[in-house]
Protein backbone atom coordinates (compact mmCIF):
# COMPACT_ATOMS: atom_id res chain seq x y z
CA UNK A 1 0.00 0.00 0.00
CA UNK A 2 1.62 3.05 -0.78
CA UNK A 3 1.96 5.85 1.82
CA UNK A 4 0.29 8.77 0.55
CA UNK A 5 -2.78 11.32 2.65
CA UNK A 6 -5.77 9.63 1.62
CA UNK A 7 -4.15 6.04 2.57
CA UNK A 8 -2.80 7.80 6.16
CA UNK A 9 -6.69 8.93 6.69
CA UNK A 10 -7.91 5.56 5.84
CA UNK A 11 -5.56 4.28 8.27
CA UNK A 12 -6.92 7.19 10.85
CA UNK A 13 -10.13 5.64 10.25
CA UNK A 14 -9.24 2.40 11.11
CA UNK A 15 -7.49 3.09 13.90
CA UNK A 16 -10.56 5.26 15.68
CA UNK A 17 -12.59 2.07 14.62
CA UNK A 18 -10.54 -0.59 16.26
CA UNK A 19 -10.66 2.33 19.51
CA UNK A 20 -14.05 2.34 19.40
CA UNK A 21 -14.86 -0.82 20.23
CA UNK A 22 -16.20 -0.86 23.44
CA UNK A 23 -15.79 -3.79 24.40
CA UNK A 24 -12.14 -3.75 23.76
CA UNK A 25 -11.39 -0.50 24.74
CA UNK A 26 -12.89 -1.31 28.55
CA UNK A 27 -11.05 -4.54 28.64
CA UNK A 28 -7.45 -2.45 27.81
CA UNK A 29 -8.62 0.56 29.93
CA UNK A 30 -10.21 -0.76 33.21
CA UNK A 31 -7.23 -1.51 35.50
CA UNK A 32 -4.88 1.59 34.03
CA UNK A 33 -7.96 4.01 34.99
CA UNK A 34 -8.23 1.84 38.25
CA UNK A 35 -4.37 2.18 38.86
CA UNK A 36 -4.68 6.28 37.94
CA UNK A 37 -7.52 6.82 40.43
CA UNK A 38 -5.16 4.94 43.03
CA UNK A 39 -2.55 6.78 42.33
CA UNK A 40 -4.60 9.81 42.48
CA UNK A 41 -5.86 9.06 46.07
CA UNK A 42 -2.36 8.48 47.16
CA UNK A 43 -1.47 11.47 45.84
CA UNK A 44 -3.96 13.30 47.62
CA UNK A 45 -2.48 12.65 50.95
CA UNK A 46 0.94 13.05 50.31
CA UNK A 47 0.82 15.62 47.13
CA UNK A 48 3.08 16.66 44.74
CA UNK A 49 3.43 20.39 45.59
CA UNK A 50 1.79 21.93 48.52
CA UNK A 51 1.74 25.60 50.11
CA UNK A 52 2.92 25.36 53.42
CA UNK A 53 2.59 28.10 56.10
CA UNK A 54 5.68 29.43 57.31
CA UNK A 55 7.22 32.75 57.95
CA UNK A 56 6.17 33.69 54.25
CA UNK A 57 4.01 31.15 52.01
CA UNK A 58 5.96 28.62 50.13
CA UNK A 59 5.54 25.62 47.92
CA UNK A 60 7.15 22.85 49.54
CA UNK A 61 8.02 20.04 46.69
CA UNK A 62 7.67 16.44 46.94
CA UNK A 63 10.63 14.49 44.40
CA UNK A 64 9.70 10.81 44.99
CA UNK A 65 5.58 11.60 45.00
CA UNK A 66 6.64 13.24 41.49
CA UNK A 67 8.76 10.17 40.63
CA UNK A 68 6.47 7.85 41.37
CA UNK A 69 3.49 9.65 39.92
CA UNK A 70 5.70 10.12 36.15
CA UNK A 71 7.16 6.56 36.43
CA UNK A 72 3.49 4.92 36.80
CA UNK A 73 2.07 6.78 33.95
CA UNK A 74 5.04 6.29 31.80
CA UNK A 75 4.90 2.47 32.37
CA UNK A 76 1.10 2.30 32.04
CA UNK A 77 1.67 4.13 28.54
CA UNK A 78 4.03 1.81 27.35
CA UNK A 79 2.23 -1.13 28.75
CA UNK A 80 -0.89 -0.19 27.31
CA UNK A 81 1.18 0.83 24.18
CA UNK A 82 2.59 -2.75 23.80
CA UNK A 83 -0.49 -4.22 24.11
CA UNK A 84 -2.43 -2.65 21.91
CA UNK A 85 -0.10 -2.98 18.94
CA UNK A 86 0.24 -6.69 19.45
CA UNK A 87 -3.69 -6.80 19.15
CA UNK A 88 -3.55 -5.00 15.86
CA UNK A 89 -1.07 -7.38 14.79
CA UNK A 90 -1.93 -10.31 16.46
CA UNK A 91 -4.92 -10.15 17.53
CA UNK A 92 -6.54 -11.72 20.99
CA UNK A 93 -5.40 -15.25 21.68
CA UNK A 94 -6.88 -17.57 23.84
CA UNK A 95 -4.79 -17.28 26.44
CA UNK A 96 -5.06 -13.17 26.48
CA UNK A 97 -6.78 -12.50 29.67
CA UNK A 98 -9.87 -10.78 29.81
CA UNK A 99 -8.92 -7.37 30.85
CA UNK A 100 -5.63 -6.15 30.54
CA UNK A 101 -3.43 -6.51 33.20
CA UNK A 102 0.05 -4.32 32.89
CA UNK A 103 2.57 -6.83 34.42
CA UNK A 104 6.30 -6.43 33.09
CA UNK A 105 8.07 -8.61 31.29
CA UNK A 106 10.98 -9.17 28.42
CA UNK A 107 8.92 -7.55 25.48
CA UNK A 108 7.67 -4.44 27.50
CA UNK A 109 11.83 -4.12 28.40
CA UNK A 110 12.49 -4.42 25.14
CA UNK A 111 9.77 -1.86 23.79
CA UNK A 112 11.17 0.87 26.60
CA UNK A 113 14.28 0.59 25.26
CA UNK A 114 12.94 1.22 21.60
CA UNK A 115 10.93 3.91 22.89
CA UNK A 116 14.06 5.50 24.92
CA UNK A 117 16.12 5.21 21.46
CA UNK A 118 13.36 6.72 19.73
CA UNK A 119 13.03 9.54 22.08
CA UNK A 120 16.99 10.05 22.41
CA UNK A 121 16.88 9.93 18.98
CA UNK A 122 14.28 12.83 18.07
CA UNK A 123 16.30 15.13 21.07
CA UNK A 124 19.99 14.56 19.20
CA UNK A 125 18.25 15.70 16.04
CA UNK A 126 16.06 18.39 17.26
CA UNK A 127 19.46 19.54 19.19
CA UNK A 128 21.53 19.79 15.63
CA UNK A 129 18.67 21.56 13.88
CA UNK A 130 18.49 24.17 17.20
CA UNK A 131 22.46 24.23 17.29
CA UNK A 132 22.78 24.76 13.41
CA UNK A 133 20.33 27.95 13.38
CA UNK A 134 21.64 29.22 16.63
CA UNK A 135 25.21 29.54 15.23
CA UNK A 136 23.60 30.80 11.77
CA UNK A 137 21.93 33.26 13.99
CA UNK A 138 25.12 34.06 15.67
CA UNK A 139 26.90 34.91 12.24
CA UNK A 140 24.36 37.54 11.79
CA UNK A 141 23.99 39.23 14.68
CA UNK A 142 24.61 39.14 18.83
CA UNK A 143 22.21 36.55 20.31
CA UNK A 144 20.50 37.64 23.71
CA UNK A 145 21.14 36.64 27.30
CA UNK A 146 18.33 34.21 26.84
CA UNK A 147 19.75 32.76 24.07
CA UNK A 148 20.05 29.61 26.12
CA UNK A 149 16.78 29.24 27.35
CA UNK A 150 15.05 30.10 24.09
CA UNK A 151 17.70 27.00 22.46
CA UNK A 152 16.33 24.62 25.09
CA UNK A 153 12.54 25.81 24.18
CA UNK A 154 13.57 25.07 20.58
CA UNK A 155 14.64 21.20 21.21
CA UNK A 156 11.49 20.20 23.72
CA UNK A 157 9.31 22.00 20.77
CA UNK A 158 10.89 20.30 17.72
CA UNK A 159 11.30 16.96 19.45
CA UNK A 160 7.85 15.38 19.41
CA UNK A 161 7.16 15.93 15.60
CA UNK A 162 10.80 13.68 14.92
CA UNK A 163 9.60 11.64 17.61
CA UNK A 164 6.73 10.97 15.53
CA UNK A 165 8.41 10.91 11.96
CA UNK A 166 10.45 7.71 14.50
CA UNK A 167 8.28 6.32 15.60
CA UNK A 168 7.64 3.49 13.33
CA UNK A 169 10.03 1.74 15.18
CA UNK A 170 7.93 0.65 18.04
CA UNK A 171 5.54 -1.46 16.26
CA UNK A 172 8.15 -2.55 14.03
CA UNK A 173 9.61 -3.95 17.55
CA UNK A 174 6.50 -5.42 18.12
CA UNK A 175 5.94 -7.34 14.85
CA UNK A 176 9.30 -9.22 15.47
CA UNK A 177 11.71 -6.34 13.27
CA UNK A 178 13.81 -4.11 13.61
CA UNK A 179 13.65 -0.85 11.92
CA UNK A 180 16.44 1.93 12.00
CA UNK A 181 15.43 5.39 12.82
CA UNK A 182 16.73 6.80 9.58
CA UNK A 183 14.19 4.22 7.75
CA UNK A 184 11.45 5.29 10.12
CA UNK A 185 11.61 8.69 9.00
CA UNK A 186 12.52 7.98 5.31
CA UNK A 187 8.96 5.76 4.96
CA UNK A 188 7.12 8.86 6.42
CA UNK A 189 8.60 11.19 4.04
CA UNK A 190 6.17 12.42 2.15
CA UNK A 191 2.80 12.01 4.77
CA UNK A 192 5.15 13.23 8.31
CA UNK A 193 3.55 16.41 8.41
CA UNK A 194 -0.23 15.08 8.47
CA UNK A 195 1.09 12.30 10.70
CA UNK A 196 1.58 14.51 13.06
CA UNK A 197 -1.14 16.71 12.56
CA UNK A 198 -3.28 13.64 13.51
CA UNK A 199 -1.31 12.65 16.72
CA UNK A 200 -1.74 16.11 18.19
CA UNK A 201 -5.71 15.82 17.45
CA UNK A 202 -5.66 12.51 18.85
CA UNK A 203 -3.91 13.71 22.28
CA UNK A 204 -5.88 17.21 22.25
CA UNK A 205 -9.21 15.93 21.76
CA UNK A 206 -9.14 13.54 23.78
CA UNK A 207 -8.32 16.07 26.62
CA UNK A 208 -11.46 18.23 25.01
CA UNK A 209 -13.65 15.57 26.15
CA UNK A 210 -12.07 15.37 29.64
CA UNK A 211 -12.68 19.17 29.94
CA UNK A 212 -16.12 18.72 28.78
CA UNK A 213 -16.82 15.84 32.16
CA UNK A 214 -14.72 18.06 34.32
CA UNK A 215 -17.24 21.39 33.37
CA UNK A 216 -19.82 18.67 34.44
CA UNK A 217 -18.52 18.15 38.01
CA UNK A 218 -17.99 21.66 38.33
CA UNK A 219 -21.87 22.06 37.71
CA UNK A 220 -22.45 19.16 40.46
CA UNK A 221 -20.06 20.65 43.21
CA UNK A 222 -17.31 23.74 43.76
CA UNK A 223 -15.39 21.52 46.62
CA UNK A 224 -11.74 21.76 45.61
CA UNK A 225 -10.41 18.34 46.49
CA UNK A 226 -13.33 16.70 44.25
CA UNK A 227 -13.02 19.40 41.39
CA UNK A 228 -8.88 18.88 41.77
CA UNK A 229 -9.46 15.08 41.63
CA UNK A 230 -11.53 15.12 39.35
CA UNK A 231 -9.51 17.56 36.51
CA UNK A 232 -6.76 15.16 37.57
CA UNK A 233 -8.47 11.57 37.05
CA UNK A 234 -9.92 12.90 33.62
CA UNK A 235 -6.89 13.92 32.09
CA UNK A 236 -4.57 10.94 33.34
CA UNK A 237 -7.68 8.70 31.36
CA UNK A 238 -7.53 10.85 28.33
CA UNK A 239 -4.06 10.36 28.04
CA UNK A 240 -4.70 6.47 27.98
CA UNK A 241 -6.96 6.80 25.60
CA UNK A 242 -4.75 9.05 23.41
CA UNK A 243 -1.91 6.00 23.81
CA UNK A 244 -4.30 3.35 22.58
CA UNK A 245 -5.49 6.01 19.60
CA UNK A 246 -2.16 6.45 18.72
CA UNK A 247 -0.64 3.21 19.19
CA UNK A 248 -3.56 1.67 16.82
CA UNK A 249 -2.70 4.65 14.34
CA UNK A 250 1.01 3.62 14.51
CA UNK A 251 0.67 0.07 14.22
CA UNK A 252 -1.80 0.32 11.01
CA UNK A 253 0.84 2.73 9.52
CA UNK A 254 3.30 0.16 9.83
CA UNK A 255 1.49 -2.54 8.10
CA UNK A 256 1.14 -0.22 5.45
CA UNK A 257 4.63 0.39 5.13
CA UNK A 258 5.29 -2.97 5.13
CA UNK A 259 3.07 -4.49 2.55
CA UNK A 260 4.58 -1.39 0.71
CA UNK A 261 8.30 -2.72 0.72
Amino acid sequence: MRMTAFTVLALSRRAIAFTFGVKRLTRLLAVPCLTVFVLLLAESFYPMFSLAEKAELQMDVHPSMIVAVVFVLAYLVLSLMLRVQKTVFFGEGEGTRKFFVPLPDMALADYYLQAVRVGFGAMCLAAVVIGVLTAVLAMLEPLPAAAPAYAVLGVAALMPYFSIRFSLCLPAGVAGEKMKLRDSWRKTARVGSLIALLYALFLLLPLVGAAVLYRLVLSVTDYYAVTYFAANFFALCSLLFSSVLQSAFAAYLYSAVRSDE
